[in-house]
């Protein structure tokens, strides 16, 4: 009792000192004003290092302890030297590019690809391409890593139909290394997106190489406004029909039954769902399109840091189950997609074709911030309803189709409607044997 009356005595004498010495040097300034400047920051680290004992609360958890404050001071130290001695006396701009990749420099420790910092403008592309509607040339853009190099490569996915790049000389697997004639080596995605993207009736020049050129070839874009393309279907041969689902955005349960219902009308036998390309998007349209297939409470599991894993059920009705069903997969289908393929296969309810999927299996939450910022911070990994982890696994087709041996030499649009034929194929031999199982007799 007596250590815990000094231990009490010792932390007010601690808050007098620190609040007098807050209120005599800083006059008007509210104490919320201090706490959230860099001085304030500061002070507190400091005063962490004075009184350890007084604020080390490693029990918690989440809270940090004295110790844990220590590289916070530090930062906070190298900045300020940063600022007193640099060759040249900080902009505004440059102070907040110096605190920007501090951030950055930080994610980049946790070694996670998905943790990421936005600014605002990429905040606001971010934004933009949830909706489904944006400003630029019509191109979807993928990142990899060179595997001779370990660099990062910005590579052309593909191109929006009747957007601007597809009228140019623009290729899929192209790779960008300028944008305007500025090197765009070591940017993030999002911030190559940013440069290529701008005002409608605005030129833009990328520079790229492509496999099969002797030098790298400049090709001029005009910007227009452009629409995702969220769903494109058609009536296949033998009413087979045929839905390509290219992204989750807000837009994707409601396009996905519309256009399903509309094939429907047609008098669909079956359906092939396309999910080649698909890099995902919103976790809750994963669940809801999902439910246009399948039905019950555990679509997808949900894996939080200290929690038990939770299960989140389907929304709205599926279509007849008893449409036969395949879904194709390539290696570019990603995390909702794979929430998707996943859900389908756990339940039986249509057979998975194509090539294993891409293997991301984390939720990301996006977290605003003050100046208008965003922080992407990955929260929880999702299981399959079996429970099954497809992070770096992937989803498994039941039905792999390979490559073929001239896949290097044939268009990614070659490459595709190769493997959608095969698809065709597998629904066929479903509707064959239905039809030769309805035909059977029946003994008596």
């Amino acid at each position: 009792m007596r250590i815990q009356r000094r231990r009490l005595a010792l932390i007010v004498g601690a808050a007098f000192i620190f609040f007098a010495g807050l209120g005599a040097g800083l006059g008007a300034a509210t104490l919320q004003d201090v706490l959230r400047g860099e001085g304030g920051l500061a002070f507190a680290a400091r005063v962490a290092q004075l009184f350890p004992s007084l604020i080390d609360v490693r029990e918690t958890g989440d809270i940090p302890s004295a110790g844990d404050l220590k590289p916070l001071s530090t930062f906070w130290e190298v900045r300020e030297q940063i600022k007193r001695n640099f060759v040249h006396a900080l902009s505004e701009e440059e102070e907040k590019e110096l605190t920007y990749g501090a951030l950055r420099g930080m994610l980049a420790a946790l070694k996670d690809p998905y943790t990421r910092f936005m600014t605002a403008e990429e905040y606001g592309v971010f934004q933009t391409d949830t909706k489904g509607e944006f400003e630029g040339i019509g191109a979807q853009l993928w990142a990899v890593m060179d595997e001779k190099t370990g660099e990062q490569q910005i590579v052309v996915l593909s191109l929006i139909e009747g957007g601007p790049a597809a009228d140019t000389d623009l290729k899929p697997k192209d790779i960008i290394i300028k944008v305007d004639g500025h090197s765009i080596k070591g940017l993030p995605i999002a911030a190559v997106a940013k440069r290529i993207r701008g005002k409608r009736d605005t030129k833009v020049m990328l520079t790229v190489v492509r496999e099969g050129l002797d030098k790298p070839k400049d090709i001029e874009v005009t910007r227009e406004r452009v629409e995702m393309p969220v769903v494109e279907y058609r009536m296949l041969q033998d009413k087979i029909g045929y839905v390509w689902l290219q992204t989750f955005n807000r837009q994707a349960e409601e396009k996905t039954r519309a256009a399903i219902a509309d094939l429907e009308k047609q008098g669909m036998r079956g359906l092939i769902l396309d999910l080649t390309g698909n890099t995902g998007g919103l976790l809750d349209m994963a669940i809801k399109v999902a439910s246009v297939f399948v039905s019950g409470d555990n679509i997808v599991w949900i894996e939080e840091r200290g929690r038990r894993a939770r299960k989140l059920p389907s929304e709205g009705e599926p279509i007849d189950s008893d449409l036969p069903l395949a879904v194709l997969i390539s290696h570019t289908s990603a995390s909702a997609s794979e929430i998707l393929a996943g859900a389908i296969q756990d339940f039986g309810r249509g057979t998975i074709v194509g090539q294993k999927s891409f293997g991301k299996a984390k939720v990301q939450t996006v977290i605003p911030l003050n100046d208008g910022s965003a922080l992407a911070v990955t929260t929880a990994n999702y299981l399959t309803p079996k429970k099954r982890s497809v992070d770096q696994h992937g989803i498994t087709p039941d039905r792999i189709i390979p490559e073929p041996p001239n896949a290097k030499d044939i268009s990614v649009d070659e490459l595709h409607e190769q493997q959608l034929q095969a698809t065709v194929k597998i629904i066929k031999q479903k509707l064959a044997a239905a039809a030769s199982a309805s035909a059977a007799p029946v003994g008596g």
